[in-house]
């Protein structure tokens, strides 16, 4: 029997909905219950109207029990598809008793009190609605066991206690009820459905993420394991190179070439340290050491650093201090990170004697920005939206610039964990402006969290 539960109509979580709105929804039973038995106290025999009150306590609070027991599985298993057959076999007998108070009404009562028992009975079938239609076995049930005994009632009922004095125009009314009890059955499978495919949907996003997240560590810890296997023999390689480069056995040509395998191997141990950098930020491995920043003092460093690279390229690099010291929170090496990354392709992406300014002004007292404007080569209009796209480096893969495409990729990320960002304009033989905005109102968040 329990094989009727082995469907997909049916989950843990669906049953855990109904449970929840249980009690709620016994309560409701149990105050119409004591509303039946005062309209129908005067004309039911006591003993019958007794042995029907007795009951239906009974069966609600069986149901209620049964409501209970079903807020303890999260998993399908046996013991869960027990409880919920029992649950459904409660809400189907507390459905019929309800709608036995209908006939008991037509039988014993006159019109108005059936006409409120009727009315009883409909506002207990469309409460069910919302209650009971995750679990569509016990709507139903509930439904056809409020609805039916009326009905028939209204059919096979023919003396003076009828609801109407017509047979015809009774037996019209029992063909609407029929006909509102396809409908309001109809209304709690479309709202079965939606229950339905809302935890069938999030079941799926969970197995997704599950998955997702599977597959970015794996990925994390190959990219990880293959970087620290290539850097040994790439410092072999360059150990040798500069073997090579001090022989003074060796012609220039030979030694050019030399220089130039340095030069590769310098590149392609930056794109390993690169790739870990950006490994560690996807995995959420990436430590920041936040402490008050002299934006002044590292602005001078980073002006320092860059201007062999400015004076090589012949690009005038010139630092705008501002009137007062000004200190930030921030991780000092990461933010220093940031800023060569930006300067040197100012620098690098530059025109022959043109110019690279570097200023930082006070947004707020929150906020601060670091300007860097070049008066460079730009970027074309239709690459734009390409700038932070990893391993693009938006037509210049065979120009003379070394460069592997993810730099800017790697200071959005870090900038977004220290709650910064990086905009940038540009026009194309004009020049670009990068900037970079830190708010401090961040770690404030943070360390609420």
């Amino acid at each position: 029997m329990l094989n009727i539960l082995d469907n997909k109509g049916l989950h843990p979580e669906l049953t855990h909905n109904v449970a929840r709105n249980n009690n709620i929804a016994v309560f409701a039973t149990i105050c119409g219950i004591i509303f039946i038995f005062q309209i129908l106290f005067s004309t039911v025999p006591l003993s019958i109207l007794g042995t029907w009150v007795c009951l239906m306590i009974i069966l609600s609070l069986f149901r209620l029990f049964m409501g209970y027991k079903l807020l303890r599985f999260k998993n399908a298993n046996r013991e869960w598809q027990h409880s919920t057959l029992m649950f459904i076999i409660s809400t189907s007998l507390v459905g019929l008793g309800l709608g036995i108070s209908a006939v008991l009404a037509e039988y014993y009562s006159t019109v108005q009190e059936q006409l409120f028992i009727f009315a009883l009975m409909i506002g207990f079938s469309g409460g069910a609605v919302a209650t009971l239609s995750p679990v569509l076995p016990a709507y139903i049930t509930h439904v056809f066991g409020i609805m039916i005994p009326q009905v028939l009632a209204l059919f096979l009922a023919r003396d003076d206690s009828s609801l109407f004095d017509s047979e015809d125009l009774e037996r019209l009314i029992g063909i609407l009820g029929v006909l509102y009890m396809i409908v309001i059955i109809r209304a709690g499978m479309i709202l079965h459905k939606t229950f339905l495919d809302s935890v069938t949907l999030k079941n799926d996003l969970a197995t997704a993420r599950d998955l997702a997240e599977a597959a970015n560590q794996a990925k994390s810890k190959f990219i990880s394991s293959v970087s620290h296997e290539l850097r040994t023999p790439m410092h072999a390689i360059m150990g040798y190179s500069q073997l090579f480069e001090i022989d003074d056995e060796l012609d220039e040509e030979k030694k050019e070439y030399s220089r130039q395998i340095m030069l590769a191997g310098n590149h392609l141990l930056t794109l390993i340290d690169q790739i870990l950098e950006i490994s560690k930020i996807e995995a959420g491995k990436l430590k920041l050491n936040i402490a008050e920043v002299n934006l002044n003092e590292l602005l001078r460093e980073c002006e320092r650093l860059m201007q062999t690279l400015a004076t090589k390229h012949q690009v005038l690099l010139t630092l705008n201090e501002p009137n007062q010291e000004i200190s930030f929170p921030s991780d000092r090496l990461r933010l220093k990170q940031v800023m060569l990354n930006l300067i040197s392709n100012a620098i690098k992406y530059n025109k022959t004697g043109g110019t690279v300014d570097i200023s930082v002004e006070s947004l707020s007292n929150r906020m601060i920005k670091i300007n860097i404007m070049d008066t460079g080569h730009g970027i074309p209009q239709d690459m734009q939206s390409e700038v932070f796209v990893s391993f693009n480096r938006l037509g210049r893969e065979s120009g003379e610039q070394e460069g592997t495409g993810i730099g800017l990729v790697i200071s959005q990320e870090l900038l977004a964990s220290m709650g910064g960002i990086i905009k940038f304009k540009s026009e194309e033989n004009v020049g670009s402006h990068f900037w970079i905005e830190l708010d401090s109102s961040f770690f404030d968040e943070a360390e609420k969290n």
